[in-house]
């Protein structure tokens, strides 16, 4: 999906995007999916770097700017930690509105980048379009959103303080009333 959507706004907007896949693959999927891109993007638009720990992820961010993160996935149990390291590193996201991904939604500040599970490439050559053409003092506002979205929502710290204070009080609720002997 994501190549088809790809070859869409390099052949028809004529926006030759460099698509870095992060990730697993092996096998004979990854195969298919490096022929598939071989066969319908524009040479030396794509490289698919393979598996990558935190810390060297983080390394990746910090020495490639990116403009933009995009996942298609057709299903998704919630906001994968692939399209939270991005909020984290201020990037807008464009990605497939499945599953828990919805969310987003709650954020106006983000930029609109949720699309259908079964959009068309056009549909997503028209969104990277809007990203790509919004001018600069939009765009650092979709990335100051993007990372504060991450800092409220997803941010290992603040959730767990979240989580302990809730804690706390239901430990209080709970307690009232009890003597121990």
């Amino acid at each position: 999906m994501l190549i088809d959507n790809l070859a869409e706004a390099q052949t028809s907007r004529g926006i030759l995007v460099t698509w870095t896949h992060i990730g697993p693959g092996s096998g004979a999927y990854a195969e298919e999916v490096f022929a598939h891109a071989t066969c319908r993007l524009a040479s030396g638009t794509f490289s698919f770097l393979g598996h990558m720990g935190n810390r060297e992820l983080h390394e990746w961010y910090a020495n490639n700017p990116a403009t933009v993160f995009v996942q298609m996935s057709e299903s998704e149990g919630g906001l994968a930690a692939s399209i939270q390291e991005a909020l984290a590193q201020g990037l807008p996201v464009i990605v497939t509105d499945v599953g828990g991904v919805g969310e987003l939604r709650q954020d106006a500040r983000l930029f609109p980048g949720l699309l259908d599970a079964n959009h068309t490439p056009a549909q997503f050559a028209d969104r990277l379009v809007d990203l790509l053409s919004s001018d600069d003092e939009s765009y650092q506002r979709y990335v100051g959103a993007s990372m504060e979205y991450w800092r409220v929502h997803c941010s290992a710290s603040t959730l767990a303080s979240g989580f302990a204070r809730r804690l706390r009080q239901i430990a209080t609720e709970t307690s009232v009333g009890y003597v121990s002997a």
